[in-house]
């Protein structure tokens, strides 16, 4: 059966599909309505979830859900500033030994060395292919896509110092946050 072949993936088709629920329901409206009738509190909490791929739906949902109660930019810096919270701890751990250690074999895995050959096939350039790392990583980031694929694109690969890690997290949520409270908020307004 193809749910038990991967069941990570149906685990997440089902956190989709229970944010969907918990939204329709209007669970997350009072839970919108307990943390603060205003929502950036919401919105925090939100922005923490944003970041983790079996959570970023719920994150996504609780931030239409906030919108209309909230100014879109102010929600973007606050839910911005919860993902890049989360994403540095993602960072710290990437980068700590026992992970480090796991993406160096990972590295060396057979399907990593293939894709890794074909990418070179393809874009033959090192700097090309530097910008298409960043620009992956950045959409991942700034998306509700989990952020577990795109910070170890950016820590494994580059030497990139914490300060300027977590603010380019702060800045690739924000807009992401940014978008789909304007986007809530417009339909919200309708």
């Amino acid at each position: 059966m193809i749910l038990l072949k991967y069941p990570r993936l149906t685990c997440l088709i089902g956190t989709f599909i229970a944010a969907y629920l918990l939204y329709e329901t209007g669970l997350l409206d009072r839970l919108s309505q307990i943390l603060n009738g205003h929502g950036y509190w919401s919105v925090l909490l939100a922005g923490f979830a944003y970041s983790f791929g079996f959570t970023a739906a719920f994150g996504t949902a609780l931030l239409i859900e906030a919108a209309p109660s909230v100014d879109p930019a102010i929600g973007a810096l606050i839910g911005g500033l919860g993902a890049a919270i989360t994403d540095f701890g993602l960072f710290s751990l990437v980068r700590s030994p026992i992970f480090g250690d796991e993406l160096g074999r990972l590295k060396t895995a057979p399907i990593i060395r293939s894709m890794r050959t074909t990418l070179r096939r393809i874009v033959p350039s090192q700097r090309m292919r530097q910008i298409l790392l960043w620009l992956s990583a950045g959409i991942i980031i700034a998306s509700p896509l989990p952020d577990e694929f795109g910070v170890p694109l950016l820590s494994a690969t580059s030497s990139l110092k914490p300060k300027i890690f977590s603010f380019l997290c702060l800045l690739l949520n924000a807009l992401g946050i940014l978008v789909i409270l304007s986007g809530a908020k417009m339909v919200w307004d309708n």
